[in-house]
């Protein structure tokens, strides 16, 4: 439940709260499980803790496989990744995990390594960079003055109006390279995005700090129906930040669609 309510998923702790209070009781059970919780012995129906090893494991298949109570199905997947990951990414307070141990997956921490570098002078992006996160009101908006931008405030409506070209939001691969073009043709460009802002020594390479600080709701974002499962970048850099090495291909098909029914000229060029 922690995990759950750490990453954001109200919705989803709420599901998974409801279900478990319907499996404590036999007749909730017996609702949810069907004929797995009959017994020949009083009192005949169990609850699902009462339940033999085997039952359990087969209630969880048919969830698994559920297609009418989608809502099964959905819990089904969110226990399932989150007892996973809680196994594969719980570490002791020296970063160590007894089970990546055990199977010969061993993971430095590669923090301190780069902090024994050289250190940089200031980050990346640290000259356009307004992290709201350490401002207030008024240090925000003297930030913002500070990148050359206009601002107005609107007691009405309790809010600061920032004047500018261009807004957009998300920092990833199609938003991060059209600000970049933008502000490159002299465009004032504001870029909004919600995740924070890392630089490589920032990052433990553990799997579990790793995945809050670069996915969206910590990498358990997924479909209503619990079928698909979204690694959604969530960071300044969005899915970019994680996948800055391999890239397919957009197909031919594709490009023609862009470059001619969308007008979008830049996609005609074969490279």
């Amino acid at each position: 439940s922690r995990a759950l309510g750490k990453r954001g998923l109200p919705r989803a702790l709420f599901l998974v709260s409801l279900v478990l209070t319907i499996l404590s009781y036999r007749l909730g059970t017996l609702l949810l499980c069907g004929y797995l919780c009959f017994d020949w012995k009083w009192p005949f129906i169990h609850n699902f803790s009462q339940l033999s090893l085997e039952k359990r494991e087969q209630i969880l298949k048919r969830w698994s496989r559920e297609r009418l109570l989608i809502p099964l199905r959905v819990v089904f997947v969110l226990i399932k990744l989150f007892c996973l990951h809680n196994f594969f990414s719980r570490t002791d307070e020296n970063s160590n995990n007894l089970v990546l141990e055990a199977i010969g997956y061993h993971v430095e921490d590669t923090r301190e390594a780069l902090k024994k570098k050289k250190p940089q002078e200031e980050r990346p992006l640290q000259k356009g960079i307004i992290e709201t996160r350490l401002e207030n009101d008024s240090t925000l908006v003297q930030a913002l003055i500070e990148q050359g931008f206009q601002v107005t405030e609107d007691p009405e409506h309790n809010v600061y109006k920032i004047k500018c070209d261009v807004v957009i939001v998300g920092s990833g691969c199609g938003g991060g390279v059209t600000a970049a073009l933008l502000a490159s043709s002299g465009l004032k460009v504001v870029v909004l995005e919600k995740g924070n802002y890392f630089v490589g020594e920032d990052y433990s390479s553990l799997e579990g700090p790793s995945m809050l600080e670069l996915y969206e709701a910590g990498g358990f974002f997924s479909s209503i129906d619990g079928n698909i499962m979204i690694l959604a970048g969530s960071t300044v850099g969005g899915g970019s930040a994680v996948n800055w090495a391999a890239s397919i291909r957009s197909p031919n098909s594709l490009l023609q669609e862009w470059s001619v029914d969308h007008k979008i000229h830049f996609f005609r060029s074969s490279n």
